[in-house]
This record gives C-alpha cells, structure tokens and sequence, in this order.
C-alpha cells in the first residue's frame, strides 16, 4: 500500500494497515492486492482482476455503501485494463453512493470537536473526507 498509494493519495498508512483493511472489507483488500500485482507480480493478476471485479458486482447488487467499498471502486477504475470503458459509470455511480452516505454535507455533519474523538476516529473521519475529496478532483479530471 506504502509503494503505490503516492500515486493516487487514497489510502491513509496509518489507517489502511493490512490487518484494519482485511477487517474492514474484502472488497478493498482483494483491489489493492489486485493492483499490486499489477505492478509486482503480474502472473496472478488475471485472477485477482476478476476476482475484485466480481467483488464489485457482489458489492453493486447488494447495495453496499461504505467509504471502502468506494475506494475499491476506485482503485478498480486506476488499474483497470485498457479495454476496460466503464470508468465513467463506475465514478458516477460512486459519487451517487456518497451523495446517499451524506458525504456532500460533511462540514456540516461534526458533531463532536477534535478533541473528543480517538485517533482512529479522526482517521476514519479524514479517510472520508480525503476519499470525497478525491473522488471530486478524479471526476473533473475526466
């Protein structure tokens, strides 16, 4: 995660440690790998391409809405293959999720001061402001 989050600033190090990823979703953890081997051992990715990709469909059909399952879509559409034309749908669809998870009312949505939260609510917490973030600058960049 350390090696390929500089290029897309998604994933907080602190945060998204290998055990806290697998707790969190399965989904996010079989991207990331999936985009490593990308880069670092391209003899599995065919598999684990669509492995995640079936993930994400699991993931579409059930509704699912949580900041990792946005960040697995997103990390889908940065390391996608080349014929793969989908990105458009799958960032519009993402943003329609954070628009249900309220995250285009985030200023207004602090309930408790800095000071009151743990270090991994503040985390967490910039983890979704960060991945909204994000998300805003790959839309426009598109």
């Amino acid at each position: 995660m350390l090696v390929l989050n500089p290029y897309i600033s998604q994933l907080d190090p602190e945060l998204h440690t290998f055990a806290y990823v697998r707790q969190k979703s399965v989904f996010l953890l079989s991207t990331v790998l999936t985009a490593a081997s990308k880069a670092f051992h391209p003899v599995i990715y065919p598999q684990l391409y669509q492995h995640s990709q079936d993930l994400s469909m699991l993931a579409f059909r059930r509704g699912t809405k949580s900041v990792e399952t946005i960040q697995a879509m997103l990390i889908l559409t940065y390391w996608k293959e080349s014929q793969d034309d989908r990105v458009f749908t799958s960032v519009g669809y993402t943003i329609r999720m954070c628009m249900d998870l309220g995250w285009h009312k985030l200023g207004e949505a602090r309930t408790l001061t800095q000071e009151m939260k743990t270090e991994l609510q503040q985390r967490e917490e910039r983890n979704i402001e960060r991945t909204w973030l994000v998300l805003f600058v790959y839309d426009r960049r598109y």
